[in-house]
C-alpha cells in the first residue's frame, strides 16, 4: 500500500479490529444525515457496549480482550449490509 493510502487507512480505522474508527463513523454519519434529510430517507443506528469487558481484560489479558473485540466486530460485519458501516467507537463500544 502506498504511504498516503496507508496513512489515510490508519487515520480512519481501528488498529485492533480493522473496523472503521470514530473519525470515519462521524464522517459517514454526517453524510448519511444530510442524505436522509435531502431525500426524506430513514436512518437507523445501533450502539453496542460489551458488558464487563474490563473483567475480560483484567482476567485473561489484553491479547484475549483484543481477540474478543475482533470476534464481535467480525460478527457485526456478517450481519451488516455492504452499504452499512460497522465501527469501533472506542474501548468496548461498537
Amino acid at each position: 500500500m502506498e504511504p498516503e493510502k496507508h496513512n489515510r487507512y490508519l487515520a480512519y480505522h481501528d488498529t485492533a479490529t480493522g473496523l472503521a474508527n470514530r473519525a470515519l463513523f462521524n464522517d459517514r454519519l454526517e453524510y448519511a444525515l444530510v442524505q436522509t434529510e435531502r431525500h426524506s430517507w430513514s436512518l437507523a443506528l445501533m450502539f453496542i457496549d460489551i458488558d464487563k469487558f474490563k473483567l475480560i481484560n483484567d482476567t485473561y489479558g489484553h491479547e484475549t480482550g483484543d481477540r474478543v473485540l475482533r470476534s464481535v466486530g467480525h460478527a457485526l460485519q456478517l450481519c451488516a449490509r455492504e452499504e452499512d458501516t460497522v465501527s469501533r467507537i472506542g474501548g468496548d463500544e461498537f
